[in-house]
């Protein structure tokens, strides 16, 4: 799911919330890299970089950037099919 987030709408924000992370200049470059060309995106190393974080500290840290943003389609309309069950 966290490579599904990272398109248009969410680069930035996910970009903000790996760099509030102590990192190695080996993986502020890859975030450099990814958000100057979002279609580099290593995903081997963007998951070990949110495994590092933590994912539940990442998606909380994220959550709290997404404000008015919303989720992908598929998401959106699983959410919605169970709402629908309940």
């Amino acid at each position: 799911m966290e490579v599904d987030l990272f398109d248009d709408d969410l680069v930035a924000p996910i970009i903000a919330t790996l760099r509030e992370e102590e990192l190695s200049e080996e993986r502020v470059g890859w975030i450099t890299a990814w958000e100057t060309d979002p279609g580099s995106l290593d995903t081997e190393n963007y998951l070990k970089l949110i495994d590092a974080v933590g994912k539940g500290r990442f998606a909380q840290r994220l959550a709290s950037r997404l404000d008015g943003l919303r989720p992908p389609a598929y998401i959106r309309s699983a959410i919605e099919f169970v709402v629908d069950r309940v």
